[in-house]
């Protein structure tokens, strides 16, 4: 019987445990729910949030547009050019946070970084004195109507959302597309792109042009295609091996075509890229680790350029290095009758313990190198310098030549100025019209220059 009575017992505690067990189970799982139903609450009203930035930038993008349309001030243009710029600006950083990884925007997103890219261009050259063409206001007219159509059809997507008839929190959790809505966002910004305004293409001097896009390399123009074999024969006497050692890894398409091959050294892996066209050693790295640094960086500088002139690159300049992890990476560019041309630009990197090349970079030289053929200077170094800020006192001038911010090129005085602190800047100065182009401020510290 006494048995019997702890056999029950027994049963008693575990049906107890396990009722109990259950129980706090329970409560977990409805305080989960509640939490990630609090949570997906929480992220839709972000969403909604971030919906409602997008379409007011669209809208404030479409009123700035259709404002300079009727503009004819310098200074009204400009301030509608700013206005353009940063509803682009805030547009794109409305998109930034929103789920649409997997949904393609890819025409709304051009149009975002070309708009405010168009706007400033056209203020610039207003600000110039140069004028804005047919062409450039018809350009104008139609982003107009692009964005007044844009801004339609964000708000209403934005509208579906606020509503709660469309929701993108449903994703998160898997729901179906008709359960979660996101079908209908998805469809509708399918659509969008689908029948998104025609406009004719932007060709003008901005880094979303449509001509930047599909540029040739002009150091590349009439020379013809190299076999792989002698594509590795330069790859190999530029890393100081035997062509033989070399492992063909394949060739890639792009707007320079190019093979590609990789080696081993010292427990180290090379990697070269050739240009199809013309066998140019376009790019070259290492995973060399340098030991203890001994070489001073101006003899790293020396190295880079002896390397560069076996190439073949013998009339390069070089602005400024920078050392870290005991390689220094000096930038060159071309130099042309005294003048530099800084597009044609050539990155260099030497370990300082043994002063091997070990990284090359040269898209810059393949993409814009050519025998220039510049225009007079019309605005002397004196008369630039007199317009200069009194801010900053002159250590030293040259001409150059820069890249605008798009495809085409600024020839300019360059003078190197310092501020009563000390702190060093770069001023470039127009040759030709006199306007201020770039100012950029060097960062100078024990390990080398950068400029920004």
């Amino acid at each position: 019987m006494k048995n019997n009575r702890l056999g029950r017992r027994s049963v008693v505690r575990i049906v107890s445990f396990v009722t109990a067990g259950i129980l706090v189970l329970a409560g977990f799982l409805v305080k989960n729910y509640l939490e990630k139903e609090r949570y997906k609450a929480q992220l839709e009203v972000s969403y909604q949030h971030y919906f409602d930035e997008l379409a007011e930038a669209m809208r404030g993008i479409s009123d700035a547009l259709q404002k300079s349309r009727y503009s004819n001030s310098p200074a009204m243009a400009a301030s509608l050019a700013n206005e353009v710029t940063r509803e682009a600006s805030a547009a794109q950083s409305a998109m930034s946070g929103l789920p649409f990884a997997n949904i393609e925007l890819e025409k709304t997103a051009k149009f975002l970084s070309q708009v405010g890219d168009f706007a400033y261009y056209l203020t610039r050259r207003d600000a110039a004195g140069e004028g804005i063409t047919d062409g450039e206001r018809q350009s104008l007219r139609e982003l107009t109507e692009t964005a007044y159509s844009l801004a339609a059809s964000m708000d209403e997507l934005y509208y579906a959302v606020a509503e709660g008839s469309m929701s993108v929190t449903g994703a998160i959790e898997g729901e179906s597309r008709d359960e979660s809505g996101l079908g209908g966002i998805a469809d509708t910004l399918a659509e969008m792109e689908t029948q998104f305004p025609e406009y004719a293409s932007l060709i003008y001097d901005g880094p979303f042009s449509e001509h930047i896009l599909s540029r040739e390399p002009v150091f590349l123009a009439g020379l013809g295609e190299v076999t792989v074999e002698a594509a590795a024969e330069t790859a190999a006497k530029a890393g100081g091996f035997e062509a033989r050692e070399l492992t063909f890894e394949g060739e890639s398409a792009g707007t320079v075509p190019v093979y590609s091959f990789s080696a081993e050294r010292d427990g180290a892996s090379w990697y070269f890229d050739v240009t199809k066209t013309g066998g140019v050693l376009i790019e070259m790295y290492s995973s060399y680790l340098p030991n203890e640094t001994e070489m001073e960086a101006e003899e790293c500088v020396a190295r880079a350029k002896d390397w560069l002139a076996a190439l073949g690159l013998d009339s390069m300049t070089e602005s400024y290095y920078f050392r870290r992890d005991g390689v220094v990476t000096v930038n060159f560019a071309a130099s042309e009758n005294g003048v530099v041309c800084y597009p044609d630009l050539v990155k260099v990197s030497v370990a300082a313990d043994t002063g091997t090349v070990v990284g090359m970079e040269a898209r810059g030289y393949v993409m814009n190198h050519t025998a220039r053929d510049l225009p007079p200077v019309r605005v002397s170094e004196e008369a630039a310098r007199a317009a200069l800020s009194p801010e900053v006192t002159v250590e030293s001038a040259r001409l150059c030549v820069i890249p605008s911010a798009g495809e085409y090129e600024r020839f300019c005085h360059e003078f190197l100025c310092s501020d009563s602190s000390g702190r060093r800047v770069l001023i470039y100065v127009n040759a030709e019209t006199g306007v201020e182009e770039q100012i950029l401020i060097l960062l100078e510290s024990e390990d080398g220059t950068l400029a920004i």
